[in-house]
């Protein structure tokens, strides 16, 4: 398999982007080294936040971490350092985890990333572990965590995974949008908590396979359920609302993998 890396990007506003070169804001201090892309060294993209230094177009494992494209507006902000914080679901996720800041229900504040894979892939098989450090969410109102789309126009995408709070107990819970069907999670999350996703994709209605899992706590991951499929394949990752999915959040995101044949492998427990 092969990674894929592309220069890091910071964005001014919602649609002007210009470059910005690693080791002017990025530290070049390594952080302590993290065994999870070590273990998933096959996956076609893999990346952990081990370090804080922005490797570019380099790939050497938790020497350094991957780039990404940023798009901040207002005081929407990113943080590629920021100290795994709450009781880690994992013992491999090392120092640091990516934190993403919305200030505001709208695109004024936002702060999003997206990674592209290299091409289009019909078949991905997805896991990152998540966590919301704090939300303003109201009742019916989702933040989307990540999502997989084939173009850079964030409203086609093939799925997102967001996090919802229900009108019925107030309480937060997730929420997957594929195709043209939305489902939502069986279990309540808590803030400050750390979880994982799964998901399996493939861009072929025909196909039943495609499925969603959470975990919850421990090493159990929970079958939510089989998800359907409009023809849409994978080319890049997005971390963070897009569109008109801004609410109030910040929330830290780590140990993200993704391969095109299997699942990868779970973080150490």
């Amino acid at each position: 398999m092969f990674r894929f890396y592309h220069a890091l990007v910071f964005a001014c506003c919602l649609f002007l982007a210009v470059p910005v070169h690693a080791g002017l804001l990025m530290s070049s201090v390594s952080a302590a080294v993290d065994p999870y892309c070590t273990t998933n060294a096959s996956e076609t993209f893999c990346e952990d936040m081990a370090s804080t230094t922005d490797c570019g177009t380099t790939s050497t494992d938790e020497a350094c971490r991957t780039t990404w494209t940023e798009t901040l507006a207002g005081t929407g902000s990113i943080d590629w350092t920021t100290a795994i914080g709450g009781t880690a679901i994992c013992t491999d996720m090392g120092d640091n985890a990516v934190r993403l800041i919305q200030t505001s229900q709208d695109a004024a504040n936002q702060a999003f990333a997206r990674n592209d894979l290299g091409s289009s892939q019909a078949t991905t098989y997805t896991q990152f572990f998540f966590r919301i450090e704090s939300e303003g969410l109201g009742d019916l109102q989702y933040h989307i965590v990540a999502q997989a789309t084939n173009a850079t126009n964030w409203s086609a995408p093939a799925w997102n995974f967001s996090v919802f709070q229900s009108n019925v107990d107030g309480l937060l819970y997730t929420r997957f949008f594929h195709g043209a069907t939305t489902d939502y999670g069986t279990t309540a999350l808590s803030v400050g908590t750390w979880y994982g996703v799964r998901v399996k994709w493939i861009a072929n209605t025909a196909d039943t396979g495609r499925q969603w899992w959470v975990n919850y706590s421990g090493s159990t991951w929970t079958d939510e359920g089989a998800a359907t499929s409009e023809n849409v394949s994978v080319r890049y990752i997005y971390l963070s609302g897009i569109g008109q999915t801004q609410r109030i959040v910040t929330m830290d995101i780590d140990n993200i993998a993704i391969d095109t044949t299997n699942m990868p492998g779970d973080c150490a427990r």
